[in-house]
């Protein structure tokens, strides 16, 4: 920006009880604003965005007014998608993963889910502290997220939404926190499973790509790796 000059606008209260990270992903990656924090470190209802020329107090009011509807059109999206993926349990959705292909030689996501209930429940018996019984549960809830509206919208939500849906649909905490963890880490600097079902899971899950992929004839190369194996090796 020529003349940058940051702005602070609201946003509407009702929004407050969507996800933090759907907050956060609508404003900070689609719109380029800056979120703010209360000092308890909860999101606050306000953002700063910043315009490229110099404005006068009249130019500012209809800037900002601008800018509150544009994020009170892209958040009502997200409660809309919110408010009809919750009107159906999770579980529900289970058989519609079988819509969704995997991989051609490997199934579809309904065959993984189906591997990852027997691996993990054969990986838990050396993590520590894994809760057996939840294990079975927690398989088959992991990657039904994919098939919500949500997370069709905004794909980086996965897991995060699956965890959320999970929690209003007063699902074990232990399952909750794995759902999310499953997908960790997502990277060098990213945080790592804590739990010991999200380590369960989040390691039968890596384990059956690098087989699966390897098997299928997908081998990393020194050029190309699309299923990011060796990430999930590391």
């Amino acid at each position: 920006c020529e003349w940058p000059t940051a702005l602070t606008a609201a946003i509407d209260g009702r929004f407050m009880e969507l996800p933090d990270e759907i907050l956060v992903l609508t404003l900070k990656l689609n719109q380029r604003y800056i979120c703010l924090k209360n000092p308890d470190g909860s999101l606050a209802p306000r953002f700063i965005f910043i315009v490229g020329n110099l404005v006068n107090e009249k130019n500012s009011e209809k800037i900002i007014k601008d800018n509150e509807k544009l994020v009170r059109a892209r958040l009502s999206d997200a409660e809309f998608f919110i408010s009809e993926d919750l009107k159906k349990p999770l579980i529900s959705r289970f058989d519609e993963l079988k819509k969704v292909v995997f991989h051609q030689k490997l199934g579809s996501v309904y065959d993984k889910v189906t591997r990852l209930n027997s691996l993990s429940k054969f990986l838990s018996i050396f993590v520590p502290h894994c809760d057996l019984s939840s294990v079975e549960r927690a398989a088959d809830l992991c990657k039904i997220d994919l098939i919500t509206k949500a997370v069709a919208e905004l794909p980086e939500l996965q897991g995060k939404i699956g965890g959320f849906y999970a929690h209003k649909q007063k699902e074990d905490p232990k399952i909750i926190a794995a759902i999310y963890e499953h997908y960790l880490p997502l990277g060098p600097a990213s945080e790592l499973p804590k739990t010991p079902l999200g380590i369960v899971l989040s390691i039968a899950d890596k384990i059956d790509s690098i087989a699966g992929f390897f098997l299928a004839d997908e081998k990393p190369t020194s050029s190309k790796d699309p299923y990011a194996l060796r990430r999930a090796a590391l």
